[in-house]
């Protein structure tokens, strides 16, 4: 190797080394970090993200941005780019969390967004945009019956209706919907929309026994969304047809295509031989009873119809329930209409099944659609389409145009086949022109065949009328900012070319009024095309009002429209009034209003004017000088008071002008250069104002899920007087009218308020309807006197309270009676389980009820399920006389009761031990579980109850390994557990093995026997007074609360223990089992035998180590042996009790256990 290579290589080997040395990131760009990135939504522009709600929050990352906005932006595709059409910046601020920002509820617009998110960063503004495509189609979700069945996937209703005429209620979730609608079996019913909670609601849809065709269509401006059900009405008890057609099942309208008609089925609940069913066709009808059903294979007859004709019928009973029944003849192309109506023995007579039954023979060809056929007309040449199953081989006998002539004859003349285009056949064009009177279109579209003809009716009333083609009312011409036309342009309609001439156009503005007819210059009529023309040279500075009147020969119209004309040197002048938007404003005629409010507003436009002069009342009031930007209010009796905006050339009320009774007369006067000057003037007439249902808002409170509503009546009035209880009037500023109040109780259903208004002594009656859904969902709300009977059950049983007798209402803390509240409400509420809020109605929409307060506000956060703990049923809030907003559930009963509350349906029996009723203590800012005992069957939680608030069921949806492994306890320390009755010693261990002290037994005892807390008085330090013994004290109770004071004092003065001496309990010493068992008895409150000698004899037989047995204790042994709640434990051949071993927490559990199940608070 020689010098020069041994060189090189030592340079390339330490080269390397150093170049080892170096991080490789030193060779890599770092990534630089966008001071904002979106996060979601993360659609492009090729791939924007889908969405189906009008609302959406954005989320991202912020890094060292300040200032954070955004805008969204709508766009169009052309040619593969982005077209703006709008956009709008957002108005909310973020939600920020560190470097993690959030928009809630963005408002989209329909298409194409481009959602931006920007601020300041360094100085430079930057920003991040993304895509997303929102697609306003409106969608159903669930079409419910009874809130409950879903009639999409259960689709019969098997409750008897005929109580409420057979009218059912739907409701069910759909969205972005503006309006809803149901046809129910081709009849069409308005719905309730409720847009916050996305729901609708139908509240008197009538069905026919059998089947119904049942469409729910939602609309929005731009697209529909139809949802088609067959529902069955099939009522257990009543009587009912379900039958065929065609092997198509028998709907109320439908068509068939055989002949005879023939109608096969199966009666139901047609029992009785003397029930009685009536057949009705086409006016005739036959009776058959039961019996004549059974006895009788075959029964016919002919029946008179109501066309003249005799029609043979046969009914043939095909076995057991099932029949054919057949018709001879039928009417075409007029509707068969077929009923059945059935009359039981005892007299009760069913509304009928009726159905109207067209013939149609698709064998044939016939009329698929028809468009642009109404029932009236007004133009005289209709074109219209109709489409027919298959191509038409006859046109010239297509279509018959059928009317009667001036000369009272009936002409009959077929439609030319010139005038029917057949280029898109089936679908054909008819271009026909209509006579006065009534049209008859005779279609065949199986000609020369008469089968499938229809007939079409159109009364074509020849309306006289002009279209002006250039100019709309309202329209500026001339000045700066008008439109640059001199000659109005217009067509004839309806008018013959003979009256064309008597044509007359009036103009009239501020320099008089003029009549042009077509001997004006100005006028020119165009016979041949049917048009006119009008030059616009003769128009006034300002407003003209225009009438264009013309005839048919026998009709004269008149059509109206207002031009404003503008030169450079001419004044000009408006008066726009205005008034609070809770009050009416009409213009009657032209410059003419009438108001129910008591002041006014005005807006006054002007141009080239130097002087401006108001009056009121003919009365000058103000003077301006527009060229000095001076205003001069003049002395009038009623003070005005104007501001001048020279910015935009107008002039504003500075302050409203209170309106006198009766007329009012405002004009202004604009004065140019030249002297020339230009008024406006406009007539506003003041009456009282109407009578005003405030609330509820109808129709979208038309239904409400609350059972009292309070009404609020606006009236200038001396009283209101709703449903028989005077309202509480409240005045409302700046007005004559008062809002009266009361609140109004609602039963399930339809409700008719009555409501009087008196008024200067004279009474007027009113009327609403409003429906109460009684539906036990998120919403509900109800309201009912505590009248100290002490039993009330709410939302369908769901919830019920029960107390004692002669329990009443008291402020919290007190015990006089003089305290004791009679006639209070109890307020009860289905609250959102994630806030904890209820949902109102805020004059405009329903929305959540905001909480007031510091700490209320952070509801959503304390209402959370405790660790481990899941909601297993909806969250109830209850009051008296108290404040959601404020979490203050106010009085409280004076005796404690018991509340039951049903859980979720879905939740397995086995589960059972897992659930608890639980309580929020507002105080401690945390759920309190008060356990409850179970009823599978009903699928509800009982317990104690002693204050209002927010209740529910919950579920325990966790443990711990010393819980789940102990290998006989396991059951009931879970139970313990999940209804509160014991607590984990540890965060991460239950103790299942840990020693019980005195303390916790006793409270255990008190928890599990639900005894009421009988723990004070308290002095005004909340030390108790006079306490039982001297170590139990608030003060000393341990962390974690094995026990509490309250429990141990309660349990004392229920005899359940006693102390150890000198005054002390000494609640943290272990406890053996014999001191268990005496206490267990005591609280059980078992047989206790006064012989303790003879229970200790009779314990030695029972355990090897019976002897060793407290003589003290052994009666109370021998009572919960015999009550199966304790026992002995196996030591080699012998049974032994051990009376002086400390008891466990597992066993403590398992007797508690036992003893809850023997008092009926845990199942079997």
């Amino acid at each position: 190797m020689n010098y020069a290579f041994k060189k090189w290589l030592s340079l390339f080997i330490a080269l390397a080394l150093v170049i080892s040395l170096v991080p490789f990131t030193a060779f890599v760009k770092a990534e630089e970090r966008a001071p904002i990135v979106i996060t979601d939504p993360l659609g492009t522009e090729q791939q924007p993200t889908q969405v189906n709600k009008p609302t959406i929050n954005i989320s991202g990352s912020a890094y060292g941005v300040t200032d954070l906005g955004y805008t969204i932006t709508q766009y169009r595709i052309d040619n593969g780019r982005l077209i703006e059409i709008k956009h709008k910046d957002g108005a909310d601020k973020p939600d920020i969390s560190g470097s993690n920002f959030t928009f809630n509820d963005v408002q989209l617009y329909e298409g194409l967004n481009g959602i931006k998110v920007y601020g300041i960063y360094q100085g430079q503004t930057v920003s991040d945009t993304k895509y997303v495509e929102y697609t306003n189609l409106p969608f159903i979700t669930s079409v419910l019956y009874n809130d409950s069945q879903d009639l999409r996937q259960d689709n019969r209703i098997t409750d008897d209706l005929t109580y409420n005429n057979n009218q059912v209620m739907l409701t069910g979730k759909v969205y972005n919907a503006d309006s809803i609608v149901a046809v129910v079996n081709g009849v069409e019913y308005d719905g309730l929309l409720m847009k916050l909670q996305d729901e609708f609601a139908f509240t008197d849809l009538p069905l026919q026994l059998g089947k119904n065709s049942i469409t729910i269509q939602a609309e929005n401006q731009t697209k529909t969304y139809p949802l088609t059900l067959d529902v069955y009405y099939e009522p257990q008890g009543v009587p009912y047809i379900l039958g065929q057609i065609d092997g198509q099942d028998l709907l109320p309208s439908m068509n068939f295509s055989t002949k005879p008609l023939t109608v096969s089925g199966d009666v139901y609940n047609f029992n009785d031989a003397n029930d009685q069913l009536k057949v009705t066709y086409n006016g005739g009808s036959f009776i058959i009873t039961r019996n004549d059903f059974d006895s009788q294979t075959t029964i016919s007859g002919s029946i008179a119809t109501n066309d003249g004709q005799t029609t043979n019928y046969t009914l043939t009973n095909e076995g057991a329930d099932s029949f054919t029944l057949e018709f001879d003849t039928i009417k075409h192309p007029d509707i068969n209409d077929l009923s059945f109506t059935f009359t039981l023995a005892d007299g009760t007579t069913y509304q009928p099944q009726t159905y109207k039954l067209k013939y149609l023979n698709t064998s044939s060809n016939y009329v698929v659609s028809t468009s642009g056929l109404s029932d009236t007309a007004t133009i005289r040449t209709l074109t219209f389409y109709i489409t027919t199953s298959n191509t038409v081989t006859d046109l010239d006998q297509f279509i018959n145009h059928v009317y009667v002539d001036g000369n009272g004859t009936r002409q009959t003349n077929a439609v030319p086949v010139a005038n029917i285009d057949a280029t898109k056949a089936p679908t054909y064009k008819v271009t026909v022109d209509l006579q006065p009177g009534d049209n008859f279109f005779e279609v065949y579209p199986a000609a020369p065949e008469s089968e499938n003809m229809e007939i079409y009716t159109v009364q074509y009333v020849s309306t006289p009328d002009v279209k002006i083609t250039n100019l709309v009312n309202g329209d500026r011409i001339g000045g700066t900012d008008g439109l640059n036309i001199d000659t109005m342009i217009g067509e004839f309609i309806n008018i013959p070319t003979t009256e064309m001439d008597n044509m007359t156009i009036t103009v009239e503005n501020a320099y008089g009024s003029t009549v042009y007819t077509n001997q004006s210059a100005l006028l020119t009529i165009d016979k041949t095309n049917g048009t006119f023309s009008f030059s616009l040279t003769d128009l006034g500075v300002g407003a003209n009002e225009i009438t264009i009147e013309v005839t048919d020969g026998a009709v004269r119209t008149k059509t109206k429209l207002t031009l404003f004309y503008f030169k450079g040197d001419g004044p000009f002048v408006d008066i726009t009034p205005s008034v609070s938007s809770r009050y009416t404003l009409t213009e009657t005629d032209t410059n003419i209003f009438e108001t129910d409010s008591r002041y006014i507003d005005l807006t006054m436009n002007f141009n080239n004017a130097k002087e401006l002069v108001f009056y009121y009342n003919g009365q000058r009031a103000v003077y301006i000088d527009v060229q000095n930007d001076k205003v001069y209010p003049e002395a009038t009796g009623n003070d005005i008071y104007l501001k001048l905006d020279l910015t935009n050339n107008k002039v504003v009320t500075d302050r409203s002008i209170r309106l006198n009774d009766g007329a009012n007369t405002f004009e202004i006067e604009a004065i140019s250069q030249d002297g020339s000057s230009k008024s406006a003037k406009i007539y506003v007439t003041r009456s009282p104002q109407p009578v005003k249902l405030i609330q509820p808002v109808l129709p979208d409170q038309k239904v409400v899920n609350s059972n009292f509503i309070e009404v609020i009546i606006e009236a200038e009035a001396e009283q209101v007087i709703i449903d028989k209880t005077e309202a509480v009037a409240e005045p409302i500023s700046d007005s004559e009218a008062k809002q009266f109040k009361a609140d109004v109780f609602l039963k399930n259903g339809k409700n008719k308020i009555t409501y009087t208004v008196v008024r200067n002594g004279n009474s007027s009656k009113y009327q609403f309807e409003i429906y109460y859904a009684a539906t036990p969902k998120e919403g509900a709300r109800y309201k009912e006197v505590f009248t100290g009977k002490g039993k009330m059950d709410v939302f369908d049983k769901k919830v019920l309270l029960e107390f004692p007798k002669n329990t009443w209402l008291i402020e919290k803390g007190s015990s006089s009676i003089v305290d004791y509240k009679a006639d209070e409400y109890l307020d009860f509420s289905i609250v959102n389980r994630k806030t904890g809020q209820r949902i109102i109605w805020d004059g405009d929409e329903y929305t959540f009820e905001d909480f007031n307060g510091i700490w209320d506000r952070y509801m959503k956060y304390y209402i959370l399920p405790p660790d481990n703990t899941g909601y297993a049923g909806q969250l109830y809030w209850i009051e008296a006389n108290g404040d959601l907003t404020n979490v203050d559930a106010g009085l409280v009963p004076n005796n404690q009761g018991e509340i039951t509350i049903q859980f979720d349906q879905s939740i397995r029996d086995d589960a059972q031990n897992l659930l608890a009723i639980y309580h929020f203590d507002p105080e401690k800012r945390e759920w309190v579980n008060l356990g409850g005992v179970v009823n599978t069957k009903a699928k509800t939680v009982t317990a104690p109850i002693n204050e209002f608030g927010y209740y529910t069921v919950m579920a325990k949806r966790g443990s711990f390994n010393d819980i789940v492994k102990h290998p006989w306890a396991a059951n009931y320390l879970q139970t313990m557990y999940s209804k509160g009755l014991m607590i984990p010693a540890e965060r991460n261990r239950f103790g299942a093995d840990l020693l019980t002290t005195r303390g916790e037994l006793a409270t255990l005892l008190v928890k599990a026997l639900d005894i009421p807390i009988d723990a004070g008085p308290y002095d005004e330090r909340g030390r108790p007074i006079n306490p039982t013994f001297k170590d139990v004290s608030p003060l000393l109770d341990p962390d974690p609360e094995f026990y509490s004071y309250e429990y141990i004092e309660t349990a004392a003065r229920a005899g359940i223990i006693r102390g150890e001496s000198d005054g002390l309990f000494n609640p943290d010493g272990y406890l053996t089992r014999e001191q268990a068992a005496t206490m267990i008895a005591r609280a059980a409150n078992l047989k206790i035998t006064s012989n303790a000698e003879r229970s200790k004899l009779n314990l030695a037989k029972m355990f090897a180590d019976g002897e060793s047995i407290n003589l003290y204790a052994a009666p109370y042994i021998e009572a919960v042996i015999k009550a199966k709640v304790m026992s002995g434990s196996q030591l080699g051949d012998s049974i032994v009790f051990n009376p002086r071993s400390f008891m466990s927490r597992a066993e403590a559990a398992t007797i508690s256990y036992r003893l809850m199940q023997k008092l009926k608070k845990l199942p079997k």
